[in-house]
């Protein structure tokens, strides 16, 4: 590699390092280096060849989905709000074409990235902390859960950047800390941190994480009364934590109470679990009268809030709702055979790779996928940059190592 295009690759990873770094900590940041990426990236340009279609398969999936949404615009009447959907979803199309980049990254400085993302999630939730001991101390209020925690970042989406934190963390053995101590001590932060969040279907999600960590663990270990022990000892901190805060526990409550009650929820209510099922029935609704192709791209949110007074949902009908289901809000923007596809594009990875030795990009998919059920995920930047980007990257390391939990040795 002469030195020109050796400056270029280090160019290349330093912005995609710092991109990694900004997913938490500046959101406004990240197209400026998705354009910086790209420009870089045109000049030092190669596309890998001699690839079967598994390998090309998912850059035409992303880039379809988004010209999908593109048609979505010859029937939607709000065009300015349809050319605003596309561009929150511009990463569809962009970053697929910047991993087409054979001299993107290496595979062995993917690692550098996993620790710059690693670095921004602690330092935002080191900050978010700070903040709220700072309130407490300073005006008595208590800043330590929830929306209170990250004023500025919706706590479902700072739940599941700690969750892919603590799979890398889980499947890369000492390579992305290789101090044992400090490697655990950032786990049991980032545990702490995502209680704190208090996001119920990522709490639920971390407890399955954990079960399953545990299991795989208790089969790896020759030690097995010592770990057995360490995780009782660990249960019971968590047990304790969870008793002590009871904000987190009465979101579970309320939780299970409108369950129960369902059928008797006010249509004036705002709250966000008997606020999701008002929405769910208008969207489900809307997408039995417009199963083939929607409503329209720039339509959605207008049709749902049309719903909602046609149904006197008053309080989600000001707030203007979306469907807080990214299947749901994709079948009424372009139909259901849209969310098919979508459906099939998120769980790819894990049709094709199904084997046991790609559990980082299997635990990937599951917290997004999951995620994806309770809220419309790429709806806003937060989440289509986040995934899309570590979609490719979790793919780039696939070609030539078969073990994706080794890659990084």
């Amino acid at each position: 590699m002469n030195s020109e295009s050796d400056m270029k690759s280090k160019l290349l990873l330093y912005n995609m390092m710092t991109l990694c770094f900004i997913v938490h900590l500046a959101p406004k940041l990240i197209s400026i280096f998705l354009v910086i990426i790209s420009i870089i990236s045109i000049f030092n340009f190669k596309i890998e060849k001699n690839k079967n279609i598994n390998y090309y398969l998912p850059f035409i999936l992303s880039i379809s989905f988004y010209v999908i949404n593109i048609f979505g615009l010859f029937w939607s009447s709000d065009i300015d709000s349809g050319f605003k959907h596309l561009e929150i979803k511009l990463s569809f199309l962009v970053i697929p074409i910047i991993f087409l980049n054979k001299n993107l990254i290496s595979q062995n400085k993917i690692v550098h990235l996993f620790q710059s993302y690693l670095a921004g999630n602690c330092a935002l939730a080191i900050y978010s902390i700070a903040n709220a001991a700072f309130a407490y101390f300073q005006y008595g209020s208590n800043h330590f859960t929830y929306t209170f925690l990250s004023p500025n970042f919706h706590p479902t989406y700072l739940s599941i950047y700690s969750l892919f934190s603590l799979g890398l963390l889980f499947n890369t053995r000492n390579l992305i800390i290789k101090n044992k101590i400090l490697k655990i001590s950032v786990i049991v932060f980032l545990v702490i941190w995502l209680l704190l969040l208090s996001s119920k279907i990522n709490i639920l999600l971390l407890f399955v994480v954990l079960i399953f960590q545990l299991i795989i663990t208790i089969g790896l270990t020759q030690n097995k009364p010592k770990l057995l022990a360490w995780s009782f000892l660990f249960s019971a901190f968590i047990a304790t934590f969870l008793y002590l805060n009871t904000s987190i526990t009465d979101r579970f409550k309320t939780s299970i109470n409108t369950i129960i009650s369902s059928n008797n929820i006010s249509k004036n209510d705002t709250e966000s679990n008997r606020a999701r099922i008002l929405i769910w029935k208008s969207a489900t609704c809307l997408v039995h009268n417009n199963p083939i192709i929607g409503v329209g791209t720039g339509d959605v949110n207008n049709e749902l809030v049309k719903e909602y007074e046609k149904r006197s949902y008053l309080g989600i009908k000001e707030k203007r709702l979306n469907a807080h289901n990214q299947y749901l809000q994709t079948a009424l923007a372009t139909g259901i055979p849209s969310m098919l596809f979508l459906l099939f594009f998120i769980t790819f990875p894990i049709l094709v790779h199904h084997s046991a030795k790609y559990r980082i990009l299997h635990y990937f998919v599951f917290i997004f996928s999951i995620n994806a059920l309770v809220e419309s995920t790429l709806e806003n930047q937060a989440g289509v940059v986040f995934f899309i980007f570590f979609y490719f990257i979790l793919l780039k390391a696939i070609p030539d190592k078969v073990d994706l939990n080794t890659i990084f040795e």
